[in-house]
């Protein structure tokens, strides 16, 4: 759990897809309406398929923060690296009002934790 206060918490915990809407809506929160026509939606692309990988923070039932990745294969596209089972962060997003806490280290620790746990090659992230 992340400390961000003297009397507010924040948990740390999978994504479920009771919370696909906070997320989505902090996503646009976020980035504002004119997202760099590179990542259009990637919220809406990422999401769906095995969420046991990618998290929430929460503090008092809302959203102030996410992980958002999956476990794949980087494959011959990529020069000099062939690794199955490797986990990738592909979008990582805390509420202004909530950062310089501490928060979004503690989604990618938890993300790498998840990793290791199903025995994944390693992590790598997109910047």
């Amino acid at each position: 759990m992340a400390e961000t206060g003297k009397d507010i918490k924040v948990k740390i915990r999978l994504m479920t897809e009771e919370d696909i809407d906070q997320v989505i809506q902090l996503d646009r929160e976020i980035t504002g309406p004119n997202r760099s026509i590179t990542y259009s939606e990637p919220v809406n692309d990422y999401l769906g398929g095995d969420m046991t990988i990618s998290y929430v923070a929460e503090s008092k039932n809302k959203v102030v923060g996410f992980v958002m990745g999956c476990l794949t294969s980087i494959g011959p596209s990529v020069p000099n690296v062939g690794l199955p089972n490797v986990g990738l962060i592909q979008l990582v997003g805390v509420n202004p009002a909530w950062r310089k806490k501490g928060i979004a280290r503690s989604l990618v620790e938890a993300f790498v934790k998840k990793c290791g746990e199903k025995k994944a090659n390693g992590v790598h992230m997109f910047l």
